[in-house]
């Protein structure tokens, strides 16, 4: 059991390293949505509660991604 712990821990540090190395895409990923949030307030769409409600989650979720790149890199909690 210890080795696939082992295993996964590295796993997921290489992971983050590599996220590390594209943090402007949640930034893009961030302007793009809140753009496409604005240009829906002024549209005339019939399913508009809907589709702000979808932006809004993917807006979160964006959020979200851009703080796991700010937080420093810690190592795997051993069990």
């Amino acid at each position: 059991m210890y080795k696939v712990h082992r295993k996964i821990a590295k796993c997921r540090l290489a992971i983050l390293k590599w996220r590390n190395n594209f943090p402007g895409n949640a930034r893009k990923k961030i302007k793009s949505l809140k753009k496409l949030l604005s240009d829906l307030q002024t549209s005339d769409c019939e399913d508009i509660r809907e589709r702000k409600k979808v932006l809004k989650m993917q807006l979160k979720e964006a959020y979200e991604e851009e703080e796991l790149f700010n937080l420093p890199s810690q190592p795997f909690p051993s069990i």
